[in-house]
């Protein structure tokens, strides 16, 4: 089976794209040939491999491609398997694979990818920005239908939450715009400049991971998963929020597409700590900078007001470059293929829980 290797720049490791209809269409068979992948990879020499995202080309019309996401696991007994979530640098690694894959015309600027995220309630659109020899520069939009109501991303029903921190109760934002997110105000923390937000310190780190732990506890998602993310929040720069998050297994290189786009609309949201973080800066709450250690980015947000009553139309997300990886074929895969009865023009997807 033939797949596809990208990597977003920003991201903590590359995305393998597989051709969901040369797959099984149950959640065992699913889950069987990502394992398979996975150890395929491995042996490879691919091991930094923990993306995985399942794309084929719609049915529907005003899409492009049908995607899902499943985060792989790493741990000491094994590897395990998140699909509650989903990805945007996955994302625009799916559009540069379906390029290849011959399913739409060629990437040029200007060129908009329509893509449905299955089990959300999200459509993305990837607006090709620029092209040259090693990749595709792209703006991210991620656009709801039906609008969504901004408390609809307040899982909690509430804009601020407590959790224990080291020196007693903190304040967060539990929010679950595009992906579940913990935002955590820097200054709480006692972290008062972006070079101590930036640092490797392995106690805010600690403290980090604590905070997610409580936070999926109150969500009622496990901890050992890969949600929620948790990002700390700082305000040291005008009309910026600067930002400092956590992946899987590790510190994230800069910030999740999912995570721009969930603190993007939660900075709209008024009494949120991402608001009320942007109002110190001078900045418009739902058009920020966001700061990271591995870059900045432009975010905006279309929204009809910032209770969480008003609705939530669409946040775009500019200045995200892919590289391609090229191809990389499979034949441990290639006794998986989907039955006859399975290749059905109009097969929907089963869900895929574990």
């Amino acid at each position: 089976m033939f797949c596809f290797l990208g990597h977003a720049v920003g991201s903590p490791c590359p995305t393998l794209v597989m051709d969901v209809t040369e797959l099984p269409r149950d959640d065992d068979g699913l889950l069987t040939a990502i394992r398979r992948a996975r150890r395929a990879l491995r042996r490879r020499g691919l091991a930094e491999v923990l993306k995985f995202a399942l794309i084929r080309p719609s049915d529907h019309p005003l899409f492009d491609l049908d995607y899902r996401f499943v985060q792989c696991l790493p741990g000491d007994g094994g590897d395990d398997f998140d699909t509650r979530g989903s990805c945007g640098h996955s994302i625009l690694v799916s559009v540069q694979a379906a390029s290849r894959f011959g399913w739409v015309r060629d990437l040029t600027p200007g060129r908009r990818i329509r893509v449905r995220v299955v089990g959300h309630h999200e459509h993305v659109v990837c607006e090709l920005d620029g092209v040259n020899r090693t990749g595709h520069e792209f703006t991210s939009h991620f656009v709801y239908s039906p609008e969504l109501r901004l408390g609809g991303g307040l899982p909690t029903g509430s804009v601020r939450d407590e959790l224990e921190g080291p020196d007693g109760p903190i304040p967060v934002t539990l929010a679950t715009f595009s992906n579940p997110y913990v935002f955590v105000p820097a200054h709480r923390l006692g972290i008062h400049d972006e070079e101590t937000l930036f640092g490797e310190d392995e106690g805010l780190y600690g403290t980090l991971q604590d905070l997610r732990a409580q936070g999926a506890r109150r969500l009622g998602l496990a901890p050992r998963g890969s949600f929620p993310k948790i990002a700390c929040v700082g305000a040291f720069h005008p009309g910026s929020l600067s930002l400092r998050a956590i992946s899987v297994p590790r510190w994230h290189p800069s910030v999740a597409l999912t995570g721009a786009a969930c603190v993007a609309a939660t900075s709209v949201v008024r009494g949120s700590v991402p608001h009320e973080l942007a109002r110190t800066t001078g900045g418009q709450p739902g058009r920020l900078r966001l700061r990271t250690a591995g870059g900045a980015a432009e975010v905006g947000v279309s929204a009809t007001g910032v209770t969480p009553d008003d609705l939530l139309r669409w946040i775009s997300i500019a200045g995200r470059t892919v590289r391609s990886l090229g191809g990389v074929r499979l034949p441990e895969l290639e006794g998986l293929r989907r039955s006859a009865v399975d290749d059905e023009e109009n097969a929907t997807w089963l869900p895929l829980n574990v």
